[in-house]
């Protein structure tokens, strides 16, 4: 969630509500309207931010114990090791109380030579902010830190953020070698793996769930057996609020009926969702039947009934009146078609692919031999006549001739 650390009221800092109106501005500074938000909508955006909750931490066992490191971390964290701060200890700014609502903060400022004063910050979710593995200030960092000192420049990144108001610092070991702490290289570690299982609004064994079934091993049982002992577990929400780690809620389909069932810790047995109880051994050999598997969750405190035996809470539960319902009869699987081999066909025969004609060459031809051409001879010239010779032929041409 956004978060500016710096928004106080003058009337009373330590008023959330009246503190978060302060974030209206960034509706018309940041995100461009022409004016904040009208006030009703405001009070109901802050109705919903204020009633945010952080996740169970992850890094925290589902019995609660610390490891033999985080005991010791949380005992320097808290000041039994003496001060580490000055005269002071980690507690001192970053407070835990989970009955008055303090997981890490009390809401006061702090001052530690920044250009203005900031918040002291929650550490639910410490172990999230893990984003660089070396230092971005131009320094080479503290050789107490695990794995030696981090050298320079911002190296390799698995998030977005780091620690400090402005993620300048790759997590809380990176803050705690700040030269204001006295911690030796052991204790560094210690407090580090402490704040990384920081205690949280919920317990972790919260939204934890297995399912029995048939064929489970004995690992399933144990872990049926750890939901029902945190179920029982005596639990302080913020506002000293008294109950237990979480409430344990089965769901299953028995007999051809969905089931729910509500674990009542003083009695050590379930309130089923038609208004029976069942010990725990029973609903388990009802698990124990093929198909009848049951699925164990650990609710948030409070919410147990909702989830298990009346889902909308009218006073009338789940299972009144809820008879067995026949079984559906389902429509046959469909079949793949059956693939009939093709019947034999008889053998297609083919005509011969046309062929080129064949160009014959002509058959060699004898010769042919020519009779010569006889010239017939030339005309022989005409005799030459005298003029005596003429006049006689002219004449005779006319008269028939004569006789010369």
């Amino acid at each position: 969630m956004f978060w500016r650390g710096d928004i106080t009221n003058q009337r009373d800092p330590f008023d959330e509500r009246e503190n978060f109106q302060g974030i209206n501005v960034v509706f018309q500074a940041l995100l461009g309207r022409e004016a904040p938000l009208p006030q009703r909508d405001f009070d109901q955006l802050t109705d919903w931010a204020l009633s945010l909750v952080p996740p169970p931490n992850p890094h925290r066992a589902l019995d609660q114990r610390l490891n033999a490191n985080q005991q010791e971390g949380m005992a320097v964290f808290t000041g039994a090791r003496g001060p580490n701060d000055g005269p002071f200890n980690c507690n001192t700014c970053h407070n835990l109380n989970p009955g008055q609502g303090f997981f890490g903060t009390r809401g006061e400022n702090s001052v530690e030579g920044e250009p203005q004063d900031f918040k002291v910050t929650q550490l639910r979710t410490t172990y999230d902010k893990i984003g660089m593995f070396s230092q971005n200030s131009g320094t080479n960092g503290d050789p107490r830190t695990f794995g030696g000192a981090r050298g320079r420049g911002l190296g390799p990144q698995i998030r977005g953020t780091g620690t400090l108001h402005d993620g300048s610092q790759g997590g809380a070991e990176d803050f705690l070698t700040d030269p204001q702490f006295q911690l030796t290289a052991a204790e560094l570690r210690q407090v580090v793996d402490f704040v990384y299982a920081f205690p949280s609004n919920v317990a972790p064994v919260v939204g934890q769930q297995v399912t029995l079934r048939a064929d489970s091993g004995q690992d399933v049982l144990a872990r049926v057996d750890l939901l029902q002992q945190r179920a029982g577990t005596p639990f302080t929400l913020p506002g000293n609020q008294r109950t237990t780690e979480c409430d344990l809620v089965a769901k299953g389909n028995v007999g051809g009926v969905e089931r729910g069932f509500l674990f009542q810790p003083e009695a050590r047995n379930f309130l089923d969702d038609q208004g029976q109880t069942i010990s725990g051994a029973d609903l388990r050999a009802l698990a124990r039947v093929a198909g009848q598997e049951i699925t164990f969750t650990c609710i948030y405190p409070g919410g147990g009934r909702r989830f298990g035996i009346d889902r909308d809470l009218d006073g009338r539960l789940d299972g009144v009146g809820r008879r067995p319902q026949p079984p559906v009869a389902q429509p046959p699987a469909p079949r793949p078609p059956v693939v009939q081999p093709p019947a034999p066909q008889p053998p297609v025969v083919r005509p011969p692919a046309p062929q080129p004609p064949v160009v014959q060459p002509p058959a060699p031809q004898p010769p042919v031999v020519r009779p010569p051409v006889v010239q017939p001879p030339a005309p022989a010239p005409a005799p030459q006549l005298n003029f005596f010779e003429r006049l006689v032929r002219f004449f005779q041409s006319l008269f028939g001739g004569f006789g010369l």
